[in-house]
């Protein structure tokens, strides 16, 4: 159905953006046009609040229109309003700047310079802004109102309604891309015409025009509709995943988890787009899935990195951010994701390796090390066979940390020193010296360093680095090393000797459960997964342990090359005197 007077509504729903329907009538004057010498003006009030915001001398907005003809003013009143709400916009809370950790922004999201792209999900928080804009505006200006004024403006109302009725009926969207776009402007986000999401907004945008309306006249005839004393959330300022990342990481020490965090939030909105949280369902994880897919990401990999989203959610959940939600993260199916295949895997060492290790120049030529590895190059690997150890675990070893008890020795595993860190609570353990390993002069080694007044049993070790880590020097060294002896396997690392260790303690007849005490895997029946087992209630009993690893035997590997004639030399004088 066309309108007897599309022009007269076009201006007069485009006025409507300030909270007002300008009426279109020559023989009417409209009430934000104002005539001076001869040239035409929009004039409107500026809200106290907006006056005191930002510091203007002038309480009322001039903008010439550019035209002594009236008629030509009219159809020009839309730039004032422009220019009007313009000013509105201006006055927005100060977002609060992040105050913890530094976060990387996002590197790759569906963002420009002028803006990011609307999504549906902005749109309800788009039009909650626009209401409240109105609503507020309309309040002020209701409160200086005459009886005339409003005898005036129920008027206008009503034929403004009665021609978005009829718009409405024939699902004639024509006149809100104009609105649209200022609202679009205002709050700086693109809706290229023809996607989806500005289709929706000028459907939506329509009813939101019909719904405002009728309230201010509803106002006008004595009815209460409070607005709220808050803006609502604008659009931008919805919590996408990088708000989430941004918020949980000011309580976060570990570098290492926050850079990881941050690169799966970014590769997430690389492929999704920066979609605000309320907006993302179980499709985009869906999505997200399969695109780690094609990428021939392991499943593991892949439930880390939706399992690290999910933790984001879940803190925003628990801090309020947004209203009570399902987390689109959680109870994803990850059976389509394949298995890293076998030959990728990290594998435990053949016995042959090991005899192509030992033997190597380091062990046998005296091949020395410089820097931080000067001391650990040589030890660290002859631990790992016999202690299933994390590389960290022995990198950060501290003297009193080698303990003997009731005449056994053995390595505390700890983190009871600052600095010290243990994968998990339950890492915390007691693993008894294997005797080729006291054989070999670890213990007299360590009681010279502590004769020289060392603190660290890895004295040259540093963790100034980027991760904070002991073992970083070493980790590197070793890889290096490893490819320097020809057992270039890319599934050999230094966690292989837990993977040796773990399975030789099987092949000795170790029971599992005293072989997850040795590697920190064991927790007691009695506790929860969070107990912390720093005292000997929460340790496995030692003479098992002990016991244990007796039987720990590498009959194949001969290292009784690398025995030394006095393997207690200074022990008892460093530890137990």
């Amino acid at each position: 159905m066309k309108r007897k007077d599309n022009a007269t509504h076009t201006v007069a729903n485009a006025a409507n953006v300030g909270g007002d329907v300008v009426e279109g009538d020559s023989a009417k004057k409209p009430k934000y046009l104002k005539e001076r010498n001869g040239t035409y003006y929009f004039v409107r009030r500026i809200p106290a609040k907006v006056v005191d915001a930002l510091g203007l001398k002038r309480k009322q907005m001039w903008r010439s229109l550019h035209t002594t003809n009236r008629a030509e003013a009219i159809r020009k009143l839309p730039e004032g309003l422009h220019d009007f709400n313009e000013l509105l916009a201006s006055v927005k809370p100060k977002v609060e700047k992040f105050g913890g950790r530094k976060v990387p922004d996002r590197s790759q999201v569906e963002e420009t310079a002028t803006g990011k792209y609307l999504h549906e999900a902005h749109i309800p928080a788009l039009l909650a802004n626009y209401e409240w804009a109105l609503l507020d505006t309309d309040d002020e200006e209701r409160s200086v109102m005459t009886r005339d004024d409003r005898a005036e403006r129920r008027e206008m109302l009503e034929e403004g309604l009665e021609g978005l009725y009829e718009l409405a009926a024939a699902e004639d969207y024509s006149t809100m891309p104009e609105i649209a776009a200022q609202l679009l402007n205002m709050c700086k986000l693109i809706a290229p015409p023809g996607s989806n999401a500005h289709t929706q907004l000028l459907k939506q945008l329509l009813q939101k025009e019909i719904e405002v309306m009728e309230i201010q006249r509803d106002r006008l005839r004595g009815k209460r509709y409070p607005t709220p004393t808050e803006a609502p959330q604008a659009p931008r300022d919805m919590p996408t995943l990088l708000t989430l990342l941004k918020n949980w990481s000011r309580k976060q020490t570990e570098v290492r988890t926050i850079e990881t965090y941050t690169s799966n939030v970014a590769e997430f909105e690389a492929v999704l787009g920066a979609l605000p949280v309320v907006a993302i369902t179980k499709a985009h994880v869906n999505g997200y899935r399969d695109h780690l897919k094609e990428d021939d990401l392991s499943r593991s990999t892949v439930k880390n990195r939706i399992g690290g989203l999910a933790t984001l959610v879940r803190h925003g959940i628990a801090k309020e951010m947004f209203k009570a939600m399902q987390n689109p993260f959680e109870n994803i199916d990850l059976d389509s994701v394949p298995k890293r295949p076998t030959y990728e895997n990290r594998r435990a060492y053949e016995i042959g390796e090991l005899k192509t290790l030992f033997p190597s120049a380091k062990y046998t030529r005296g091949l020395q090390t410089r820097g931080q590895t000067k001391e650990s190059s040589y030890w660290a690997p002859l631990l790992g066979p016999f202690m299933g150890a994390r590389i960290e675990e022995i990198a950060q070893l501290r003297m009193e940390d080698v303990q003997c008890i009731n005449g056994v020795w053995a390595i505390r595993i700890a983190n009871l020193d600052a600095e010290q860190h243990l994968k998990t609570d339950s890492s915390y353990r007691l693993v008894p010296l294997h005797d080729e390993v006291i054989r070999c002069g670890f213990l007299a080694y360590c009681a010279e360093v502590k004769k020289e007044g060392h603190a660290r049993v890895f004295p040259s070790h540093s963790n100034k680095n980027k991760y904070s880590r002991w073992s970083n020097a070493l980790g590197k060294w070793y890889s290096a090393y490893l490819s320097k002896i020809e057992l270039t396997d890319v599934r050999l690392c230094y966690h292989s000797f837990r993977y040796t260790f773990k399975q030789r303690c099987t092949q000795s007849g170790i029971e599992m459960e005293v072989r997850d005490a040795l590697c920190g895997h064991w927790i007691p029946k009695n506790a929860s997964g969070s107990v912390y087992m720093k005292t000997e209630y929460g340790q496995y009993p030692f003479p098992a342990l002990h016991a244990a690893i007796q039987k720990l035997r590498y009959d194949e590997l001969d290292l009784s090359y690398l025995y030394v004639a006095d393997p207690m030399k200074g022990v008892e004088a460093a530890f137990l005197s």
